[in-house]
């Protein structure tokens, strides 16, 4: 048993074993102010009545609080087996793979677009044909580009 559970123990043994030592005293009637009146009571069976109330109280938090925990856990659970299930299908991690290299270069990507629309091909390959290459496209396709004389 952990060690929480075992202090619990002891400790509602200690209140039970001091109650049953003194019942005479907790169970003696006694005059208690209650603020609008007075009330002939035994202070001790209030007093352990409170107790057990507050334990109850507590047992019902902890009780709430594992419940919590235990629904998101399988929330979690199955928001995993989704992805993973995400991950084994071919299509979607091809998709996946295709959005993260263009994440990834999005800027390289821009710059070479920049530099491609200005016309300042020099480092990026030539990406679009330079006019003498067009004309020489032209040259060898004696009927035009589009086959028309």
């Amino acid at each position: 048993m952990p060690l929480r559970t075992i202090l619990i123990l002891v400790v509602l043994g200690a209140i039970a074993l001091f109650a049953a030592l003194n019942w005479e005293a907790f169970a003696a009637p006694t005059t208690l102010r209650l603020g609008f009146g007075t009330v002939e009571a035994p202070l001790g069976l209030i007093m352990l009545g409170l107790t057990a109330l507050l334990a109850f109280l507590f047992l019902v938090f902890v009780t709430y609080l594992q419940t919590s925990v235990l629904i998101e856990g399988r929330r979690h659970a199955r928001e995993l087996e989704a992805q993973r299930e995400l991950l084994t299908d071919p299509k979607p991690r091809v998709i996946l793979s295709y959005d993260n290299f263009f994440r990834r270069n999005y800027a390289s990507f821009q710059t070479r677009i920049s530099k491609d629309r200005r016309g300042d091909s020099s480092e990026t390959g030539s990406a679009r044909p330079r006019p003498a290459r067009q004309y020489r496209a032209v040259r060898k396709y004696p009927g035009g580009l589009y086959g028309r004389s």
